[in-house]
């Protein structure tokens, strides 16, 4: 029979044998991943789509990480139609080239993306505080730009409140809120960092009564 020494010394013995396993576990992990890291076997064209497994992982570790910045943002009221006139003209400029809009169903720079950025005239799973935390601080390695370096928070709303209506607006319903005028004045972004356009009437007169 064992003595009580005994298996104490057994009971130690099998912790230093899980604690060298795990640590040359964790040691050749490390060397593997260095090996791979350094050859350069993996490839990061664009042109490559990822593997499954990579897709998986990227896309739930955005989603989580997107759902766990946002935390408990207040949501303004959105509902305000010049905030969604406003919104169009800025997604006119600075997000259809990627995003598609009505009538446009690819574009030149989307096709060379990788990941392709989603279609915005499609429903999609992403709340209003979402949305406004991917337009103002973009997402690493996707191409997807931080607008709140050039815009302020007030001018990524308005985005925002666009972006509830535009998966339900037709081509010509698109026309008629981007262009109301055709003759439309263009003005400097509100902090003066980025293009955007005047689709205020009043706005448009007053400015045209000053030219004259």
């Amino acid at each position: 029979m064992y003595s009580k020494r005994d298996e104490t010394k057994v009971k130690k013995g099998k912790v230093m044998r899980r604690i060298l396993g795990e640590s040359l576990a964790l040691s050749v992990l490390a060397v593997c991943t260095a090996a791979f890291v350094y050859s350069g076997i993996y490839n990061v064209a664009a042109s490559n789509d990822h593997t499954a497994i990579g897709k998986w992982t990227l896309h739930t570790t955005m989603h989580n990480s997107v759902k766990a910045a946002v935390g408990d943002m207040t949501v303004p009221d959105l509902s305000d139609n010049d905030m969604i006139q406003q919104g169009a003209s800025a997604y006119d400029s600075l997000c259809a080239a990627c995003h598609l809009k009505p009538g446009l169903k690819d574009t030149v720079l989307r096709a060379g993306l990788n990941p392709m950025p989603p279609n915005l005239t499609e429903q999609g799973h992403w709340g209003p505080a979402e949305q406004f935390w991917i337009v103002k601080h973009g997402i690493k390695m996707t191409g997807m730009p931080a607008w709140g370096a050039t815009h302020e928070d007030e001018e990524l709303w308005e985005m925002v409140a666009f972006l509830k209506t535009l998966p339900e607006l037709s081509e010509q319903e698109w026309n008629a809120l981007i262009r109301p005028n055709e003759q439309s004045p263009r003005r400097q972004s509100r902090n003066g960092k980025g293009p955007d356009v005047c689709l205020d009437p009043d706005k448009q007169e007053a400015t045209g009564k000053q030219q004259t």
